[in-house]
């Protein structure tokens, strides 16, 4: 089975960015670099929900460090 089978055609516009998709037989697809590059397969739920919890912390720290200005050195 293609793991593009599952992306609907919309998805594709989707920016690179960690997502989690359902194949046709229920399993889920976890994608780190958005749906147009490969994906893997989530063993169990447990997994699925630590990655998830990763991916929040993530952005969570991502949008603290972004309201640091870093100055500009021009020379």
């Amino acid at each position: 089975m293609n793991l593009y089978e599952t992306i609907t055609s919309s998805r594709w516009s989707v920016p690179n960015l960690p997502m989690f998709t359902r194949d046709r037989n229920g399993q889920t697809l976890f994608y780190i670099n958005g749906p147009r590059f490969s994906g893997y397969v989530v063993p169990d739920a447990q997994r699925e929900w630590a990655l998830r919890n990763a991916i929040e912390r993530f952005k969570k720290m991502e949008i603290s460090v972004a309201h640091f200005a870093v100055p500009d050195q021009k020379l």
